[in-house]
């Protein structure tokens, strides 16, 4: 089973706009209101795809009714924790005349030390060896920050499968607890260091650095250019086709989504990473964060390619 662990889900509203002006009124062309938050996403991708998991993290207030009522008409199993508070709000605005993506997020609200307690224990109750843990995103007030790292400690125990979505200073204090996948984009994992990557080479030299503390596999997401793939045994490049791209929101979540549906599925590794980035292209040609369908992933799965990097 995948578990999809999203401590900070939120709705995202879309807006699709023209083109924000500083002088007048900006005019609305499309508005959508979705269940969001990185978990989240990877649970709607991995259920458009025909599989399962079970989605939790914490939820509350009406915004949280209205993300658990879209999953139940999504048919997404969940069993989230009940928190005082609202759920956040975010808001994505695509500039269609310059194709520009803003996002505006909101913080979440304050979360109690006896519910990030029962969380611990909700995670205990769901995991079984042989699963699939995915944590995504970012944590709420009053979570600490070292919390995926204790998280982590303990599904290994368990002999559950830890991958891990997040930026930073979360990413920095959770790789001691050695989590099997990571998965940051470009601009993360140049934060994560502190200095520009200008190619491959500097991606790799990065990436493998990760790898040499006890990280499984790294990989690294570039947007457009595909991903890099880093393990302590090979380099693979996957190259993706160009496409219409509706909304880059959610992208690396639909990438997590692929991979962990092809993970659950046996696919071998370089059918793993070929899926998981005709997923993620096939997302970004849709509105919002909904997943691509299907027919749309296979074919681009066409035209995805994948080759190893000798360095």
């Amino acid at each position: 089973m995948i578990v999809t662990l999203t401590l900070n889900p939120a709705i995202d509203r879309y807006v699709k706009v023209k083109q924000i002006s500083r002088i007048d009124v900006t005019r609305v062309l499309e508005v959508r209101k979705d269940p969001a938050g990185k978990g989240i996403n990877v649970s709607k991708v991995i259920k458009k795809l025909g599989g399962k998991s079970i989605a939790t993290g914490f939820i509350g207030g009406t915004t949280g009714e209205f993300i658990l009522n879209k999953l139940a008409d999504l048919k997404i199993e969940n069993d989230f924790i009940k928190v005082q508070g609202e759920t956040r709000e975010n808001i994505k605005i695509h500039e269609v005349e310059i194709d520009n993506f803003l996002e505006i997020n909101e913080s979440g609200p304050f979360i109690e030390d006896f519910s990030v307690n029962a969380l611990f224990d909700k995670l205990d109750e769901l995991l079984n060896v042989g699963d699939t843990l995915v944590l995504s995103g970012s944590i709420p007030k009053g979570v600490p920050v070292d919390i995926y790292s204790k998280i982590i400690t303990n599904a290994k125990r368990k002999g559950v499968m830890t991958v891990l979505d997040t930026s930073l200073i979360l990413l920095k204090e959770s790789l001691n607890a050695k989590p099997d996948i990571i998965k940051p984009n470009l601009y993360e994992l140049e934060e994560f260091c502190g200095k520009t990557l200008n190619d491959d080479t500097d991606i790799i030299i990065e990436a493998r650095k990760i790898v040499n503390i006890g990280i499984n596999e790294v990989i690294v997401s570039l947007g457009k250019d595909g991903i890099l793939y880093i393990s302590d045994d090979v380099v693979f490049k996957v190259s993706v086709p160009t496409v219409k791209i509706e909304s880059t929101v959610g992208a690396g979540d639909s990438f997590v989504g692929g991979l962990c549906f092809a993970y659950d599925n046996d696919y071998d590794l370089e059918e793993k990473l070929l899926f998981a980035a005709s997923v993620a292209t096939a997302g970004v040609m849709t509105p919002g964060t909904n997943p691509g369908s299907i027919d749309e992933v296979n074919e681009i799965l066409k035209n995805t390619k994948i080759k190893e990097v000798l360095i």
